[in-house]
């Protein structure tokens, strides 16, 4: 994020099968991969600022109901059609 920060890249997050809330509180999986990861808390602390962050950006969410492939195809046509400089994705 601090690279991401000074050289004014455009994020945009994509939250694929997950609720960018359980991101955001680091909830369910998220959870469970920083008790695994416990004995380096300087990268933990990093990982959960980073999550943190990228999930309060508005960006694409995968939801149950819709077609995969269709979710990839407007993404690509998206970013394919020079929309990068805008906020939020297709449906963000």
């Amino acid at each position: 994020m601090e690279y991401i920060k000074h050289k004014g890249r455009l994020v945009l997050p994509v939250f694929y099968q997950v609720e960018p809330s359980d991101v955001r509180h680091q909830r369910g999986s998220y959870a469970e991969a920083y008790k695994s990861n416990i004995n380096d808390e300087k990268t933990v602390k990093e990982w959960r600022f980073a999550l943190k962050k990228v999930a309060d950006l508005s960006g694409w969410h995968f939801q149950q109901g819709r077609r995969e492939f269709d979710f990839k195809e407007d993404s690509v046509k998206w970013i394919s059609c020079g929309r990068g400089s805008e906020e939020a994705g297709p449906n963000g």
